[in-house]
């Protein structure tokens, strides 16, 4: 679990954030306001391993990839993305470690 938490923590959300935000975004900005909204779809189907959680993962994920649209600004996704699995990430190695699960 210690080697997994950087990567499922820090480094794999850093690199969706690269690719959807800092290479997807810019490049279906012609799309004008409906490109956020597309982004969000995209990046939520990439998640195919958990259909389940389409929904919660637009809604939940879709407000910070707009300010980042609308500022132009990559940082606010990444630190949304990258401290919020972090922290589920550092939550779930401890509840294992401590045999809470």
């Amino acid at each position: 679990m210690l080697i997994c938490l950087p990567l499922t923590g820090f480094a794999l959300p850093l690199i969706e954030e690269l690719y959807f935000r800092g290479f997807l975004l810019p490049r279906i900005a012609h799309l004008g306001r409906l490109a956020p909204v597309i982004n969000t779809i995209l990046f939520s189907l990439y998640h195919l391993w958990s259909p389940w959680a389409f929904l919660s993962r637009v809604l939940f994920t879709f407000p910070g990839y707009w300010l980042a649209w609308r500022h132009r600004d990559i940082r606010i996704s990444i630190g949304m993305h990258v401290g919020s699995a972090t922290i589920l990430a550092t939550l779930g190695t401890l509840a294992l470690a401590l045999n809470l699960i």
